[in-house]
């Protein structure tokens, strides 16, 4: 059965806007040899304590990437000459003005400077920001001066869902699902109940999240819409269905059903707007799909061969055709935006360690990004440079865990989250 509409159950839903949960976050960095981080400086002429929240917010934001080093000037003055005599040597300088205006809203310039070149890279003046917005604005400013610098969008503005679970007093497990920043700042809970969350993931717009859970011991998918907190079943076929993926235009989700036929799940394709289901593949179990970025084709896990190993599925040609081929077994597959490497799971020899790996399409090698032994679930920023993943880091359960694309930075959450047992990361919101 398909799209059946859910009511809102208070017991379960405890809604992102209603409920912000203050849990104390300590940053655990550790850091492998980086090539040279940009050199940047932040210059604030604002009015005494009209913008702390502002120049906090993008230097987190800056500090998070592991590519940005703040160095400090000895003026607040704009002295182009002074900053390219600069040692070591400066690439960019970040200028912020912060002024309250007579309705207690404020006015914020900023501005972004290349010092060898001495070009203003962006400049904008934001008007009636209120003091509770200054965050979202340092958030919005750092994602502009980022994608100048670096020449792709910035995720600072993009949100994280976090599945964990609980044991209270009695030995009963509770399983929360929470949206948060894109560090896992801030998390609001969105969901919480008595059965397993699993394989969150949201829809490429960002308004609605799927996952699969359980109903009177049925496996289903669901889809939650964010703005009116309603649930809806996306399937509910006799078996599994697990495993549910947006296509990037959102007009098709594929997922892995058995459909009653043994324990084998294959992929099928369902239209969003129609309901209709067509089959992907018929040839031994196969699940986790994640779509490429053009949608033309998509990743899964498949034991086809015996073990699992990741492959590919062509929608004009509907033929599929191996990726991954050394190690155990691979699995979890997602696309880095460029489309040009996945990364996914991997087992180097029965027994092993699972570890956060990346998977280079052209050349087939496959290059371990964590240090850990136990990693359980991984999502890619939207502009592929960062992943967010799930560890079991010193034996004290699911951590939440984040590593640049490259493995110059690697940084790891001691929260009071609980046991973090999955991760999705939104697309661009804005």
């Amino acid at each position: 059965m398909i799209f059946k509409k859910q009511g809102f159950c208070c017991v379960f839903l405890l809604w992102v806007l209603g409920v912000s949960l203050s849990f104390a976050a300590v940053e655990i960095p550790i850091y492998k040899g980086v090539n040279r981080a940009y050199q940047v400086a932040l210059i604030n002429q604002s009015s005494p304590d009209t913008s702390d929240a502002l120049v906090q917010t993008i230097k987190n934001d800056f500090n998070f990437t592991g590519s940005f080093h703040f160095q400090a000037l000895t003026s607040s003055a704009i002295n182009i000459p002074a900053w390219q005599k600069q040692k070591p040597v400066l690439d960019y300088v970040m200028i912020l003005k912060t002024q309250p205006s007579s309705n207690g809203s404020y006015t914020v310039d900023g501005r972004l400077v290349a010092v060898a070149s001495g070009q203003t890279l962006w400049q904008k003046q934001f008007s009636d920001i209120s003091s509770k917005d200054l965050s979202a604005l340092g958030h919005q400013i750092a994602d502009a001066w980022y994608e100048n610098i670096t020449g792709k969008r910035g995720y600072f503005q993009t949100h994280l869902a976090i599945v964990r679970h609980k044991m209270d007093q009695y030995n009963n497990w509770t399983y929360q699902l929470l949206i948060s920043k894109y560090d896992g700042s801030n998390p609001q809970l969105i969901l919480s109940q008595s059965e397993p969350i699993i394989t969150p993931t949201f829809s490429p717009d960002g308004r609605s999240i799927s996952y699969v859970s359980y109903d009177n011991s049925q496996m289903k998918v669901y889809q939650m819409d964010l703005a009116s907190a309603k649930r809806y079943v996306l399937a509910d076929f006799q078996g599994i269905n697990s495993a549910p993926t947006y296509a990037p235009n959102s007009k098709s989700m594929v997922m892995a059903l058995t459909k009653g036929a043994g324990d084998q799940t294959n992929l099928y394709q369902l239209n969003m707007q129609y309901g209709n289901l067509i089959a992907l593949t018929k040839q031994g179990t196969n699940t986790s799909p994640s779509f490429a970025p053009n949608g033309k084709s998509l990743a899964f896990v498949s034991d086809r061969e015996g073990n699992l190993q990741v492959y590919a599925y062509d929608f004009a040609t509907k033929s599929v055709h191996k990726l991954s081929v050394s190690g155990k077994q691979n699995f979890d597959p997602h696309y880095v935006a460029d489309g040009q490497k996945i990364a996914l799971l991997h087992q180097e020899a029965s027994g092993g360690g699972i570890v956060l790996s990346l998977l280079d399409l052209y050349s087939g090698q496959i290059e371990p990004l964590s240090k850990s032994t136990l990693d359980k679930s991984l999502a890619v920023a939207p502009n592929g440079q960062m992943i967010a993943y799930v560890t079991d880091y010193k034996n004290a359960g699911g951590h939440l865990a984040f590593v640049a694309i490259d493995g110059t930075m690697h940084k790891k959450l001691a929260t009071q989250l609980g046991a973090v047992q999955a991760v999705a990361w939104s697309g661009f919101l804005t």
